[in-house]
């Protein structure tokens, strides 16, 4: 078990930072979309 242990949880954090990578930049479209109508509204 701890032989096949190691490389399924590498591949589990793998998983888990490159979703992690993938929601940040989502939040950051949607930050930049939601201060370019703010924006957009006050000029």
């Amino acid at each position: 078990m701890r032989f096949y242990a190691q490389p399924i949880q590498q591949l589990f954090i793998n998983e888990t930072s490159r979703q992690h990578a993938e929601a940040e930049m989502w939040i950051e479209k949607k930050v930049i979309h939601i201060w370019g109508i703010t924006l957009g509204i006050i000029h």
